[in-house]
C-alpha cells in the first residue's frame, strides 16, 4: 500500500514541472473531470495530499487553492467547476468534496458544505475552521454551527488544528473569536491533548500547545513546564522560563538548577534572573567557564560586581587543562598581555574555536607584533577566523599604510585561494574611494577564480555609487591616464568611456 501511495505522488512530479502542492491537487481535479477512468486514483492522491501536508503547508495549500483571478485560467481548469459539472461526476468520496470547500467560486464551497454535512471525515476540523473566516456570511454561519454542534474529532485531527486554533485569533470575523473561546475551552476539560501535542514535531502545533497548557492549573501546568524545558527551540524555552519563574513556589533553587541546562538560552535567562536577582551566588562562578561569550561575559561581570577579590584569570589557569576552549575564550577576554605564551602556540591551532580566541587575544600586544599575525589569519580557512582579522586589520590599517597595502597586495597576487582573495579587498577598503579604484584594476588579472573576477569586474562598474556616493572625486591627468594603462585589461570594459560616463 505504502508504495502505491509513493507511486502516485512520483507519477505526479514527472508529470509536473511546478512542485505546489495547489497545483498537483488542481491537477487531480482535472484528471476527474476529464478521465472517468483515473477518478479512482486521483481520489487517492487527494487524500495522501492531505495526509503528508503539514500544518503551516496545507493552509499555504489552501490559500493558493482559494485565490480567485478575473482572468480565466486555463491550467487544470480549477476555476471552471460548475454544479452541472459535479453532478455529471458519479460516485464522490468525502475527500473529493473536502477540497472544494476552499474552491474559488463560493456557491462551489457552499455546494460541497451541503455534501459534507453528515460526513465523517479525516482533517474536516481544519477546513471548517478555515471557512470560519470565509468571506461569505453564510458559509460562515455553517462552519460554526457545524463546529458546535459536532463532537471533539479524533486526537490526531485536533492536535493537527492547533495552530488554525491559534490563527483564529488575528482574524476580522466575530466568528473567530467566538469558535477560538469555544475551542480553548473544549481543549481545556481534556488537557491530555495538549501534554500530547506537546511532543508533536511540528513547532506551531507545540508552541500553541505550550501556550494553552499554561492557562490552566496544578499538575499538568508542572508538567508542561517539564516538557517545555526539555525542548530546543528557543521561543518555547523562553516561554517556560517565564512561566516556571511566575508559578514556581522555591524560585532560587530551580533557577540555580538551570544554570547547567544543556540549551544556551535557558542558561542565559537564568544567569540573568541570578544577576538581577541573587547577592554573592557562588553558583554564577562556574558559568565563566560557559561556551556562549554572552553567559562568560554575564558570570565575569557578575564576579567583580559580588567576589572583588576572586582572581578571574587564575581560575580560567587552573582549569585550562580540564576545559582547555572554553577557559582559552575566557582568558581571550580578559586582554591579559601576561598570556603571551599560552595563546602564541596556538595561534594556528587545528581546531577553529581556539584560533578564534588567539585571535581576539592579540589586540593587547603592540601594534607592531599584531599586524603580521592578522595578514597571516587573512588566509584562515574559518569565515569567522578571516573576519575578526579583517576587522583588527582595518583598524591597524591607517598606522600602518603604505606598507601595510604592500604587504597584502603581494598576498593578493601570490594567493590562490578566492576566499583569501577576497578578504584581502575588503582589507583594501579602508583606503580612499580612489585608491581603491586603481587596486581593482590592479589586482583584476590576479584573481584567483572567475567568479572573484566577476565579482570585481561588478565594484568597478558600480564604484561611482557604492564609494562616491556623495562626494565627488576629481582625478587628475596622470591619474587619468594611469586608469588608462588599464584600458584592455577587463574584457568589454572601455576605460575612456568609463571615466566619461562617470563625469570624471
Amino acid at each position: 500500500m505504502e508504495e502505491k501511495r509513493l507511486s502516485i505522488v512520483e507519477h505526479f512530479t514527472q508529470q509536473m514541472t511546478s512542485t505546489s502542492q495547489a497545483e498537483m491537487i488542481k491537477y487531480y481535479y482535472y484528471k476527474i473531470m476529464v478521465y472517468e477512468g483515473k477518478q479512482p486514483q486521483a481520489f487517492q492522491a487527494l487524500e495522501i495530499c492531505l495526509t503528508l501536508l503539514a500544518p503551516k503547508a496545507l493552509l499555504d495549500t489552501i490559500k493558493e487553492l482559494r485565490a480567485f483571478s478575473y482572468q480565466r485560467e486555463s491550467k487544470w481548469r480549477w476555476l471552471e467547476w460548475t454544479p452541472k459539472d459535479l453532478n455529471r461526476i458519479g460516485s464522490k468520496p468525502s475527500i473529493f468534496w473536502l477540497w472544494l470547500t476552499v474552491h474559488p467560486k463560493g456557491y462551489i464551497r457552499e455546494l460541497a458544505w451541503q455534501q459534507l454535512a453528515e460526513s465523517s471525515v479525516d482533517r474536516k476540523i481544519i477546513f471548517l475552521l478555515y471557512t470560519v473566516n470565509d468571506n461569505v456570511e453564510e458559509l460562515r454561519k455553517i462552519a460554526v454551527q457545524q463546529l458546535m454542534k459536532e463532537q471533539l474529532p479524533k486526537e490526531e485531527d485536533l492536535i493537527y488544528s492547533l495552530p488554525f486554533i491559534q490563527r483564529l485569533g488575528g482574524l476580522g470575523h466575530i466568528e473567530n473569536r467566538t469558535i477560538q473561546e469555544y475551542m480553548i475551552r473544549q481543549l481545556a476539560v481534556r488537557p491530555d491533548i495538549l501534554l500530547a501535542a506537546q511532543q508533536s514535531k511540528d513547532v506551531f502545533i507545540y508552541r500553541y500547545a505550550f501556550e494553552l497548557s499554561f492557562l490552566l492549573n496544578g499538575e499538568i501546568r508542572n508538567r508542561s513546564i517539564e516538557n517545555g524545558l526539555k525542548k530546543t527551540d528557543k521561543v518555547t524555552l523562553a516561554r517556560t522560563f517565564r512561566e516556571m519563574i511566575r508559578t514556581a513556589e522555591e524560585k532560587e533553587e530551580q533557577v540555580k538548577k538551570l544554570l547547567n541546562h544543556p540549551q544556551t538560552v535557558i542558561r542565559k535567562l537564568a544567569g540573568s534572573w541570578c544577576y538581577n536577582h541573587l547577592e554573592s551566588e557562588s553558583a554564577m562562578i562556574p558559568l565563566l567557564l560557559d561556551s556562549a561569550v554572552s553567559i562568560r561575559c554575564l558570570a565575569s561581570d557578575y564576579s567583580k560586581k559580588y567576589f572583588p577579590d576572586f582572581d578571574i584569570r587564575s581560575y580560567y589557569l587552573e582549569h585550562l587543562s580540564q576545559y582547555e576552549v572554553n577557559a582559552l575564550q575566557g582568558l581571550a577576554m580578559l586582554l591579559d598581555i601576561r598570556d603571551r605564551e599560552i595563546f602564541l602556540p596556538r595561534i594556528n591551532d587545528p581546531r577553529k574555536n581556539v584560533r578564534l580566541a588567539a585571535i581576539g587575544w592579540l589586540s593587547c600586544l603592540p601594534k607592531d607584533e599584531q599586524v603580521d599575525y592578522y595578514k597571516e589569519a587573512l588566509g584562515d580557512i574559518s569565515r569567522d577566523v578571516r573576519r575578526k582579522a579583517e576587522e583588527q586589520i582595518g583598524e591597524l590599517y591607517p598606522f600602518f599604510y603604505p606598507k601595510l597595502k604592500e604587504e597584502v597586495v603581494k598576498q593578493f597576487k601570490a594567493s590562490n585561494s578566492e576566499k583569501h582573495q577576497q578578504s584581502i579587498l575588503k582589507v583594501l577598503t579602508n583606503e580612499s574611494r580612489k585608491e581603491y579604484l586603481f587596486d581593482l584594476f590592479m589586482l583584476y588579472p590576479y584573481g584567483a577564480t572567475k567568479d572573484l573576477k566577476g565579482e570585481m569586474e561588478q565594484r568597478i562598474y558600480y564604484w561611482k555609487y557604492e564609494w562616491n556616493r556623495r562626494f565627488f572625486t576629481v582625478f587628475t591627468e596622470a591619474e587619468k591616464e594611469k586608469l588608462l594603462h588599464y584600458e584592455g585589461a577587463i574584457d568589454g570594459l572601455n576605460v575612456g568611456m568609463f571615466l566619461e560616463r562617470n563625469g570624471l
